[in-house]
């Protein structure tokens, strides 16, 4: 009898142990505790080829369990299921990576001072950058923010005492040799104020008018992607010298902060 309950009390820490598993810890507070202040925990590592690949196997034939991680140290070129080293998750049909996935890039306006001429036909916006290669294969957010100030009307005389006007010219960002037109107007005033002050005229040029367009794109990664932006402005009578000279030229100029910008911003598979 006594030989029987001894192996009662002897198979009780057994059944404790399996409950619960502590490393560096005789308390643990979960199925398995891990304790460690200057150590970590090394997952395994693996080389992934695609998020919707199991790649690795189950030891016991079945299925890739829901909730298997490993660290991979891979970096495929398969396009929206492509994988990049980090830390994945199975879901039971996909490998999900447990980091973000950030990668963006500015272009901005190198030329302060730029006349636009309705005479000088497409002219160049030059730009710090001219390429992006992405590092992630997915979509990518294209913003191409520009502004554009209206030259100086004709002067105005009695008994019109007021001429206000609109100056317009079209853009073009082309990237990858595809070309993406969009129109801008900037309005611009000359006010005679012969009842008031004596018949001086108040002048309003340059009001610049500030646009962004939005481009999406789904790109490769490693792929350079080379990019341009120009403008080509009308000519318009209302406007000295009908803006192909002077001050009826309009203006693509930096002002302060504002200045054209063509900004990539991944947004995900």
């Amino acid at each position: 009898m006594k030989k029987h309950y001894i192996y009662i009390l002897l198979l009780i820490p057994c059944l404790a142990l399996q409950a619960q598993v502590g490393i560096n810890t005789t308390s643990p507070e979960g199925v398995l505790d891990i304790s460690g202040s200057n150590i970590g925990l090394i997952y395994p590592v693996v080389s992934l080829t695609d998020v919707n690949v199991e790649t690795i196997s189950n030891p016991n034939g079945a299925s890739l369990v829901a909730g298997t991680t490993v660290f991979n140290t891979n970096t495929s070129t398969a396009g929206s299921s492509s994988v990049y080293p980090g830390i994945y998750i199975w879901t039971g049909t996909k490998w999900i990576p447990q980091f973000n996935k950030n990668d963006s890039m500015l272009a901005s306006q190198t030329n302060p001072v730029l006349r636009t001429d309705g005479n000088a036909g497409v002219q160049t916006i030059s730009l710090d950058n001219t390429s992006f290669t992405p590092n992630f294969s997915g979509d990518y957010r294209i913003a191409i923010t520009v502004h554009f100030g209206g030259g100086r009307l004709n002067t105005v005389s009695n008994p019109q005492y007021a001429n206000f006007g609109a100056q317009k010219g079209e853009f073009n960002f082309i990237f990858n040799s595809v070309p993406h037109k969009f129109d801008v107007r900037s309005y611009s005033g000359v006010n005679n104020d012969d009842y008031s002050d004596g018949g001086t005229d108040r002048i309003y040029d340059n009001q610049f008018h500030q646009v962004t367009y939005v481009v999406n794109k789904t790109l490769t990664r490693g792929t350079t992607y080379n990019f341009s932006l120009s403008f080509d402005m009308d000519s318009n009578t209302i406007f000295q010298n009908s803006g192909n000279s002077g001050n009826g030229r309009g203006y693509i100029n930096t002002n302060d902060d504002i200045e054209c910008t063509i900004e990539f911003n991944y947004m995900g598979e």
